[in-house]
């Protein structure tokens, strides 16, 4: 395995969205592929393949959403007050994230970086 850091541009500096991006925080911007042919300081890409890109969204994002709304249409159809539908449903994504959190390293075998190197 390989330890790939991101360096952070010029551009960067005068960002304003910078934060969210992940290049200027360093946790963030350590990455763990697998090595081949590279050696210290090579210059390389990251790519992600469109199915993992797929996954990792389906997984971050679309299926918490789908879970806040089933749970929010859930109580509206019972007739569940709005404002114990509404925090059971936000309640909800802590064991959610708690329970991806446990298999994560699954995860990071389905979700492969690519190296190009320069």
């Amino acid at each position: 395995m390989a330890t790939i850091r991101l360096l952070q541009e010029d551009e960067c500096h005068s960002c304003h969205i910078k934060e969210f991006c992940g290049v200027s925080d360093d946790e963030r911007s350590v990455y763990q592929v697998p090595a081949g042919d590279l050696r210290v300081g090579d210059r390389v890409v990251l790519q992600i393949g469109t199915s993992t890109g797929f996954k990792a969204m389906f997984w971050g994002y679309f299926s918490p959403f789908l879970l806040i709304l089933f749970i929010l249409i859930g109580g509206s159809v019972l007739s569940f007050p709005e404002e114990w539908t509404g925090l059971t449903a936000l309640l909800a994504l802590l064991p959610y994230f708690l329970v991806l959190s446990r298999f994560r390293e699954k995860l990071k075998t389905q979700l492969q970086l690519n190296v190009v190197k320069l």
